[in-house]
């Protein structure tokens, strides 16, 4: 470790007077004038007393305990070392290619010093003429030719190699089981002796991308697929371009999934940055679906700009694409009585904005604002680390925290105008949702972030083209899970029962909303108990008629009797 430090230190340079400082490394020990104190050893500049103002500081690094500050220091000052134990000679032999011309070991020389050994060239006694004379005094170059068969049967593993093409790479090709598969042996070394060299592997493998993807793996080689009728997607990628500002959008969402999207009543939206290399993120709408179980992606779209015009431009696009794919535009709860009822981000407040415009755009008969007041529900975990990360007064945090948890509109009232009294608060909206929908909501984006943790398993900072087609098979593969489900789970068409009741903590009561799903089986039960019911309620009926006409022969039989008698009422 000693020698490995010495080397690395070797080739540096103290940084002091932009790196122009004329002194050499020393090592040393200091300590904080404690008698008692471990002195610890450290590398630094012979000339550390020379201090300029402006010329920054002299070279300072401190040892760990596994380094020799003895040994170190008598490399640094090319002390003779005693190398009984090192090897007098060094194998290292170069390729004349090579523009090596060190070994990379240390090497002492007859003034004390240690280096690195010089490689030395050597020549050859044959003399390169039409025919060659003399004995070669060097071992044969390995060959640098690729045989043509072999070329063609590695561009042929390299294609079939991983479904994504664009996404092989050679330490990729050369951990899987092809090797085996085509040429017979464990390692490529083996199959031809040119291909120990890795470079040329890389090569080929850049030259087999190249004749697949011309333009390259980001929004100009998508584009190029798409106008060339690639199959992987068809009836997937419904736009792809760059618009005027530089904004990258492409849209990624099947009609399944539209159609889906449109039967929710709410959903989750947030952007994620670390699928995609580059400064292009993808925006995900998801929620979880209670029938399957599962958490599902609706919609995705990769950009590189979020501000609010983006986020505007963005929003409009999704709905219109959802125009096109089910033949009608999306619902909203607030303004057509049915449709979507709430959508949950996080603070992003150019988010929020350009989802306010998108549907002003849609509907015009509200502002911006008034349509994020009745659908937009941000999460309570962002809320709360917001409030805790900013420097605002204890007695502000309170009220903010108290806010989401008031139980009257009086105090709602009463704590939004103790924050405007404090001036600390200049920009807040109040929510118009029905409690029903309140409660029946999550408060938080935890769906979303799950699902941009499963699809981060399949890899990140992808290039463009493999994160889209990663994309399609994660959310093909769940709606494929959804779908086998129905062919071996009989369901039909589920009542929710709504059931509120109050929760009493201390001096503090809040109203909750459950919802019951009643499922076929469920109400197949009901409907034999109500059937069983009616039959008890028509027995009881046949038994009174049958009492009253009992009761009727009876005063008959009566009235008979007095008549004989000669009684008269």
């Amino acid at each position: 470790m000693t020698n490995c430090k010495y080397l690395a230190t070797f080739e540096l340079k103290c940084p002091y007077n932009k790196s122009n400082c004329l002194g050499d490394f020393v090592v040393q020990k200091r300590s904080n004038n404690d008698p008692n104190a471990t002195y610890m050893w450290f590398i630094g500049c012979s000339r550390w007393w020379k201090k300029e103002a402006g010329k920054g500081k002299h070279f300072f690094q401190r040892l760990k305990e596994d380094i020799d500050p003895i040994l170190l220091g008598k490399l640094f000052n090319r002390e003779s070392i005693n190398l009984a134990n090192e090897a007098d000679s060094c194998s290292v032999v170069l390729s004349t290619k090579s523009y090596s011309t060190k070994c990379g070991f240390l090497h002492q020389y007859t003034n004390g010093g240690m280096e690195k050994g010089k490689i030395i060239k050597k020549g050859c006694n044959v003399s390169a003429s039409n025919l060659s004379k003399g004995i070669h005094i060097h071992p044969p170059p390995p060959p640098g030719r690729i045989l043509q068969e072999v070329t063609y049967k590695l561009k042929v593993m390299i294609e079939t190699a991983h479904e994504d093409l664009i996404d092989i790479s050679p330490r990729k090709l050369i951990s899987s089981n092809l090797i085996k598969a085509t040429f017979g042996t464990d390692y490529l070394l083996q199959v031809h002796a040119s291909l120990n060299d890795i470079d040329k592997l890389r090569r080929l493998i850049s030259k087999v991308q190249k004749e697949h993807n011309p333009y390259g793996q980001g929004i100009l080689g998508l584009t190029y697929d798409i106008w060339k009728g690639k199959k992987e997607y068809k009836d997937y990628v419904q736009q792809a371009g760059v618009f005027t500002d530089g904004q990258i959008i492409v849209i990624c969402m099947s009609e399944k999934q539209a159609k889906a999207w449109v039967s929710l009543d709410y959903f989750e939206i947030d952007l994620t940055f670390k699928r995609v290399q580059g400064d292009i993120n993808e925006f995900e709408v998801n929620c979880y679906n209670e029938c399957y179980k599962i958490a599902l992606t609706y919609a995705r779209v990769f950009t590189n700009i979020t501000n609010s015009t983006s986020y505007e431009r963005m929003f409009s696009l999704l709905f219109n694409w959802i125009y096109q794919l089910t033949g009608s535009n999306p619902k909203i709860f607030h303004i057509d009585n049915t449709g979507w009822k709430c959508i949950l981000g996080d603070l992003d407040r150019a988010q929020a904005k350009g989802l306010g415009l998108a549907l002003n755009r849609l509907y015009p008969n509200l502002t911006w604002e008034e349509h994020l007041t009745h659908i937009f529900k941000s999460c309570r975990i962002h809320y709360n680390r917001n409030i805790k990360n900013n420097k605002y007064p204890n007695n502000v945090k309170q009220l903010m925290y108290e806010y989401p948890n008031a139980n009257t509109i009086e105090r709602v009232e009463e704590i939004i105008q103790e924050l405007k009294n404090s001036q600390e608060i200049g920009y807040y909206f109040i929510l118009f949702f029905g409690e029903d929908t309140w409660y029946a909501s999550p408060d938080n984006t935890n769906v979303v972030e799950s699902c941009h943790a499963n699809e981060n398993q399949d890899g990140k900072s992808l290039s463009l083209e493999v994160a889209i087609l990663r994309a399609k098979k994660y959310n093909e593969r769940n709606f494929v899970t959804c779908q086998t489900q129905d062919q071996y789970v009989k369901r039909g068409q589920s009542s929710n029962k709504v059931e509120s009741f109050t929760i009493q903590k201390g001096n503090k009561s809040r109203k909750v909303t459950k919802i019951h799903v009643i499922d076929d089986l469920e109400k197949e039960k009901q409907m034999i108990s109500l059937k069983e019911k009616k039959l008890e309620l028509e027995e009881k009926e046949l038994k009174l008629e049958k009492k009253k006409l009992e009761l009727e022969k009876e005063r008959l039989e009566l009235l008979k009797s007095k008549q004989e008698l000669g009684f008269t009422e």
